[in-house]
């Protein structure tokens, strides 16, 4: 029998979902620790593949406030990190026709991220960087995914604003980044996000419709 505590549990769970968005706008006000704390421990909630995982602490979270000394270096590594890959993927271009078509966006990004006043990191209250440990097989950013859905839900669930910073995933073999935040170096893959109180509403986005995308077999 379903009860009516687990429907409302259903229809929160996919209100929750329905309504999550990618913010870009965050106010100055930083969300207190506890719920920063409830966050991290969706994230650390999330799935993982164990085949291979060889420590205890096999994922870690680092979350940097945006007035710690940390925020300004690790913007400063993650923004040479930024030109890195934006001068392989200039390259890439060159040779790949496909990469031509499909990048340019990305490319605007990274050559965006690249100035000195832009604001990479401290447009939100918190930075968060979550760690996996590398392992066999390699489905340490799979995991990660995981992990930062579990944060991005709850982040949404606490009516907080959540952004990936999908660029700190070129950091994890960044020996000064990862020693900023604490992690031995090449024993992690890095993924991060950016947390605070959105400053305006995202607009709502297109999905696919079930009834054009699914087939059943």
């Amino acid at each position: 029998m379903v009860t009516s505590e687990k429907i409302d549990c259903d229809k929160v769970l996919e209100e929750v979902i329905a309504s999550r968005r990618t913010v870009r706008r965050f106010t100055p006000q930083a969300p207190p620790r506890d719920l920063v704390e409830r966050v991290v421990r969706a994230g650390l909630l999330a799935p993982y593949s164990g085949l291979g995982v060889s420590r205890e602490d096999f994922r870690r979270v680092a979350v940097v406030p945006r007035e710690s000394p940390v925020m300004a270096q690790a913007t400063e590594l993650l923004r040479r990190g930024m030109k890195a890959t934006r001068q392989r993927l200039e390259q890439e271009m060159q040779l790949d026709a496909h990469a031509r078509s499909r990048a340019q966006a990305y490319l605007k990004v990274l050559q965006i991220g690249e100035k000195e006043d832009a604001p990479i990191l401290s447009k939100a209250p918190y930075y968060l960087v979550v760690a996996e440990e590398r392992a066999i097989p390699h489905v340490e950013h799979c995991s990660l995914a995981h992990c930062l859905q579990n944060m991005w839900l709850e982040a949404t669930a606490l009516g907080l604003g959540f952004q990936l910073v999908t660029a700190t995933q070129g950091m994890s073999d960044d020996r000064k980044f990862c020693e900023l935040l604490g992690l031995p170096y090449g024993i992690f893959v890095l993924d991060g996000c950016l947390l605070g109180y959105a400053a305006e509403t995202p607009a709502s986005v297109k999905r696919p419709d079930p009834g054009r995308v699914v087939t059943w077999l």
